[in-house]
């Protein structure tokens, strides 16, 4: 049975981080691992390489502004889109995407792993790791580990 992973990616992170995501997700998918990656922002446009989602599995966007009234019918739908499919794990990247992987995380009763890549993100994840159990931190260099 296949590992089905979920990668979550901030807009900003994906714009600046395509091409490295983009590899993870062909080398997980060769191994054996269906990926799912969730977009936070606006839909796809094609003034950016990032905007055209070729090699990241299939795509679920997820507008990153919605009103609060439709915060909650937003993430109902998320929920049942997984519903059929339950990923076994969740990686988060970007701070602007943590809120909602967490909550996902949570209501699906499966690991999150936060990926971290500056002091402010750190700090951060410092409070994040006390409001849901992270199954664990990826950093990008050894200071920040």
């Amino acid at each position: 049975m296949a590992i089905h992973a979920v990668l979550a990616l901030d807009r900003e992170r994906l714009r600046t981080e395509h091409a490295q995501f983009s590899r993870l997700v062909v080398a997980l998918t060769a191994n054996g691992c269906r990926v799912t990656t969730l977009v936070f922002g606006p839909p796809f446009g094609n003034d950016h390489p990032a905007d055209r989602p070729i090699g990241l599995g299939r795509v679920i966007h997820f507008p990153e502004h919605l009103a609060p009234w439709l915060r909650a019918a937003r993430f109902q739908e998320l929920l049942e889109e997984f519903d059929r499919d339950t990923p076994d794990l969740i990686w988060s990247a970007g701070i602007d995407c943590w809120a909602i992987t967490a909550r996902l995380a949570k209501a699906i009763k499966r690991p999150m792993i936060v990926q971290v890549d500056g002091q402010l993100e750190v700090k951060r994840a410092r409070k994040l790791g006390r409001l849901i159990q992270v199954a664990g931190f990826i950093a990008s260099t050894e200071p920040i580990a």
